[in-house]
């Protein structure tokens, strides 16, 4: 079993410690660090809202610009595959 390293992170002004396995910690901390500025930026867009629901606005948010990105991805594979299909028709 892998050794692990506890690392503390600063997110929305909250401590928080967490086990990462050993290598990992930059890794942690820049993502720790990209959700305090989503968390940030959303909280000054939008003042009225508590900190779990800016939590749960910014996974939303995140899983959204995911999606967009496993859809770009599948258009590009579909692309890749048709460009493929027609150089393998032009060589025959």
């Amino acid at each position: 079993m892998p050794a692990k390293k506890s690392v503390k992170v600063s997110i929305h002004n909250r401590e928080y410690t967490i086990k990462v396995p050993q290598g990992a910690e930059t890794l942690l901390e820049t993502l720790a660090s990209k959700l305090d500025e989503q968390l940030t930026e959303l909280a000054t867009e939008a003042p009225q809202f508590s900190r779990d629901e800016l939590l749960v606005l910014t996974a939303l948010n995140s899983l959204q610009r995911e999606d967009e990105l496993l859809q770009q991805k599948q258009i590009e594979q579909q692309q890749l595959k048709q460009l493929v299909a027609m150089l393998q028709q032009q060589t025959f």
